[in-house]
């Protein structure tokens, strides 16, 4: 900016978000620290470009108030949290975004190093539960990469991967922004079905992350080409490399293989039904349990479709090969060769120093935050109640009065298991009714602990006693505290 003061810096949109200083900035808007008033809470401000004109514009802010209403439904530890979004007095579009302090993944593999095989599956797992919160909500993202995963340490020092920048989200049945002859997406991640300009769910999404996954195990990509277009077509029409046959110096579990295998199937049906069996397989491998092989199988779920382009596949997908990204990521047109992932801008740009945890919302967090990826299994507790026996006074003058026998009484079998708790049937009934109808003194009588209140007052009402055991940081400790009997 040449030394320019920033007009932006100092102003207060709607009276309530204090701009502080600059973050950043990508080829259609900025990123500032700011200040959420009258609570003090510092924020990430993404704002429209002034010298962002034309028509180009007016097609980007349409795309950028549908990220923020997309991202805004979200309620995950694995997705960035939006705030709020709105348009200033100028009519320039904004989006307000918890302000976090970390590196992102494409940093972190930068050197070409493989990671850590258990650090690997841990942070994929992490991802794929948080894509599922999207996609169970309608929303596709479409340019998962490591470049929009950031790594946050948590309380424990851990770091916890974010998915970031749903700018590209596609809303099932709407996509009327989506221009013809373009795909959206980047190159060295996306799905066949998303190179052919055909329709997408969530399974692209999670082709995409099994790339990622290539990615990190071995520190190369799976696919390589000359020119964009010619990575577009391996993805679509070469079958998968073995990781073996890209990086012959890195030795990868084959159980840990099969299950990147399965995330990159060519066809979405023969891929993970959703995000949580993709989850709960990684999970399985960490433990050392029993892992999905080529020859098990997932009964398939609903999930939101993204209609196709109206143009045919070849022409929508590959003749008019153009990456449209705004904001940072990769940005391609047709006769450029480069590709690599480019960082996000409100993350990438100094000075990060500026950044500060997220501050938490109610309910305030009293307890430690359990880890978000694996759980220990418990072991089932079956509680059979004692039958008390029925005693018959002897009657004289019998010396011995002939025992009764104690009464039989039938139990209903503890069948189900959820996050390792064993329950009945009408027990998982009972308990679903009380976490979506409990008020916070209530659970907390339970003996449900502080973090838990507020993920079930947060995430309710449960369909079903699975969707409540596999939401994020629900673990035993509250599914069992939540036990009606």
């Amino acid at each position: 900016m040449g030394g320019a003061r920033d007009p932006w810096v100092g102003q207060v949109l709607e009276g309530r978000y204090e701009l502080i200083a600059p973050l950043g900035q990508g080829g259609a808007a900025r990123i500032y620290r700011a200040i959420q008033q009258p609570m003090g809470r510092e924020v990430a401000v993404k704002l429209v470009r002034p010298d962002h004109d034309g028509a180009t514009r007016e097609e980007f802010e349409e795309r950028f108030l549908r990220e923020a209403a997309a991202a805004g439904r979200f309620a995950h530890p694995a997705i960035v949290r939006v705030y709020d979004y709105g348009r200033t007095e100028e009519g320039d579009c904004f989006i307000v975004m918890e302000l976090l302090r970390g590196r992102t993944l494409s940093r972190v593999i930068s050197g070409g190093e493989p990671m850590d095989e258990d650090e690997a599956a841990r942070i994929t797992a992490v991802l794929a539960r948080g894509l599922r919160h999207a996609h169970s909500r309608g929303i596709v993202h479409r340019d998962v990469k490591p470049g929009n995963v950031l790594l946050v340490l948590d309380d424990e020092g851990v770091e916890q991967p974010k998915l970031l920048d749903f700018r590209l989200v596609k809303v099932a049945d709407a996509d009327a922004v989506t221009a013809q002859g373009q795909f959206m997406g980047t190159p060295h991640y996306i799905a066949p079905e998303q190179a052919a300009g055909t329709a997408v769910d969530g399974r692209a999404d999670q082709y995409a992350l099994g790339v990622v996954l290539y990615r990190l195990l071995t520190g190369v990509l799976p696919f390589a080409a000359e020119h964009p277009m010619g990575i577009a077509l391996a993805h679509m029409k070469d079958p998968y490399p073995s990781m073996a046959s890209r990086a012959p110096e890195v030795h990868v579990d084959p159980d840990l293989e099969a299950i990147v295998r399965r995330m990159m199937e060519k066809e979405p049906d023969d891929r993970f039904a959703d995000g949580r069996s993709l989850a709960k397989a990684l999970e399985e491998w960490r433990g050392q349990g029993p892992v999905l092989t080529e020859e098990s199988t997932i009964a398939p779920v609903a999930m939101p479709t993204a209609p196709a382009s109206s143009r045919g596949p070849l022409a929508a997908g590959l003749l008019g090969l153009t990456l449209l990204v705004s904001g940072g990521g990769a940005l391609w047109v047709a006769g450029q060769d480069e590709v690599e992932d480019v960082p996000d801008a409100r993350l990438e740009v100094a000075p990060l120093e500026a950044a500060v945890e997220p501050v938490v919302e109610e309910p305030v967090v009293e307890e430690p935050v359990e880890p978000a990826v694996v759980e220990e299994p418990v072991e089932p507790v079956v509680v059979e109640e004692p039958v008390e026996p029925v005693l018959v006074e002897p009657v004289e003058p019998k010396p011995r009065p002939k025992p009764v026998e104690p009464v039989e009484t039938v139990q209903e079998a503890a069948s189900l298991q959820y996050d390792g708790v064993w329950m009945t049937p009408s027990q998982a009934a009972a308990t679903l009714a009380f976490v979506n109808t409990a008020d916070e003194a209530g659970l907390k009588e339970a003996g449900v602990y502080g973090r838990g209140v507020g993920l079930i007052l947060e995430n309710r009402p449960f369909a079903s006693m699975d969707e409540f055991a596999d939401t994020a940081y629900i673990g035993d400790k509250t599914v069992a505290a939540a036990l009606q009997e």
